[in-house]
């Protein structure tokens, strides 16, 4: 078969969460490294209430040159999936790496994403 070489998100799931002690604690490690090693996005137990839903939202950075349209489409529908399948007692914390938009020097909105898509397909 050859040597196995790990992907991108592969070897950051390891850095992350296996090579972390605190995050190596964390509940259902393969479920998270399903989703991680698919795009990087993950869904983190916390306690019994508490969730944390981690987004990749680099794939919709203006720079993002990737254009992996089949990332954004499985990690939202995927997110939309942890927020409609949730029990009236789980509460979630959303993170992501950019926002869609900053403020800038003249104090003017920088638009950071390409599209809209991910706002519209949650709200």
């Amino acid at each position: 078969m050859g040597d196995y070489a790990p992907t991108y998100y592969e070897q950051y799931f390891n850095y992350y969460f296996e090579q972390h002690p605190a995050n190596a604690k964390l509940q259902d490690l393969e479920s998270i490294r399903s989703t991680f090693n698919q795009g990087a996005y993950f869904r983190a137990q916390i306690d019994d209430h508490l969730h944390v839903l981690a987004l990749n939202t680099l794939v919709y950075n203006v720079e993002d040159v990737s254009d992996d349209a089949n990332l954004k489409q499985t990690q939202l529908t995927w997110f939309r999936e942890q927020l409609e399948t949730a029990q009236p007692h789980e509460k979630f914390v959303v993170m992501s790496h950019i926002y869609e938009t900053v403020g800038n020097d003249s104090d003017e909105l920088e638009v950071l994403w390409n599209e809209d898509s991910y706002l519209q397909s949650i709200f």
